[in-house]
């Protein structure tokens, strides 16, 4: 299964006990990965002592690779919780294996900083942070990616971004140092920058960073300023000038004040040679 991908998972169930299951009835995400489920889903249609019914929950597959794991159980209108087995206390299981993620839409692309995110080391003003983090975390920072990004528009989206949180603080910021990539003429840094449209008081300033591996010196390609009205904001960073070069990129987003709220994300962000 690749990152992201959208799917059904079934369960084939025979009531076995002595009640009628309305559509009142349940199924409640119970632990481990909900894969982008919702907290329950109702029952389809109503299901007598000895009659089988097939539940499905539109599940979507994490942003990493790996294995993953979700359990699932019932609950009647009066709260009392069900699972299956001899005495009706198993959860029902999802598993899946996810063993790729979505190549990019752009056919030119060289090197994508999403798929390639945790192979940076990122930091905020509060220090070291590890990839991938578990969430939103605005006192810490976080880093993140989604290949269904949330648009300011509050629209989903289908290519790969990632999700940057800066740390809480006056000098607020989160910055990811990526390994060195050798650089050829025509080549270009592309993508769009956007707030989550999660969040109405995303108000940050993104930048990137270019550093000669060897050297001390950083250079700013470029900063461009974002709060959440609903617009993106495309950019383009011819590379040429570092023609044969090892290069270091650093993608940083600084909270233009208060970062609660501040949660920008790199949407298609990847070395291109059109």
């Amino acid at each position: 299964m690749t990152a992201s991908q959208p799917f059904t998972k079934t369960w084939r169930i025979t009531n076995v006990g002595t009640c009628t299951w309305t559509t009142s009835y349940v199924v409640y995400f119970d632990s481990g990965n909900s894969m982008s489920g919702a907290a329950t889903y109702s029952f389809p249609n109503s299901v007598a002592p000895g009659q089988t019914v097939d539940i499905s929950v539109p599940l979507v597959a994490p942003n990493s690779t790996g294995d993953f794991t979700g359990s699932w159980k019932f609950r009647a209108p009066n709260g009392d919780q069900f699972g299956v087995g001899a005495n009706g206390g198993v959860p029902v299981t999802v598993v899946i294996k996810v063993v790729t993620v979505p190549t990019p839409k752009d056919p030119n692309t060289v090197y994508d900083f999403i798929k390639n995110f945790c192979d940076a080391q990122w930091r905020t003003n509060a220090g070291t942070i590890s990839c991938p983090s578990q969430g939103v975390d605005f006192k810490n920072g976080a880093i993140m990616r989604t290949y269904s990004p949330i648009l300011e528009s509050g629209s989903k989206d289908d290519e790969g971004a990632l999700v940057t949180v800066p740390a809480t603080g006056g000098d607020g910021m989160i910055r990811g140092q990526y390994p060195s990539f050798k650089v050829h003429a025509g080549d270009h840094i592309a993508g769009t920058l956007l707030c989550s449209g999660n969040y109405d008081k995303c108000d940050v300033t993104f930048e990137i960073l270019a550093q000669e591996k060897g050297s001390d010196t950083k250079t700013s390609l470029g900063t461009w300023s974002k709060k959440l009205d609903h617009s993106v904001l495309p950019i383009d960073i011819d590379l040429t000038a570092y023609d044969g070069k090892s290069m270091i990129f650093y993608l940083k987003v600084s909270s233009n004040g208060n970062s609660n709220g501040d949660v920008a994300q790199w949407m298609a962000i990847r070395i291109t040679h059109p």
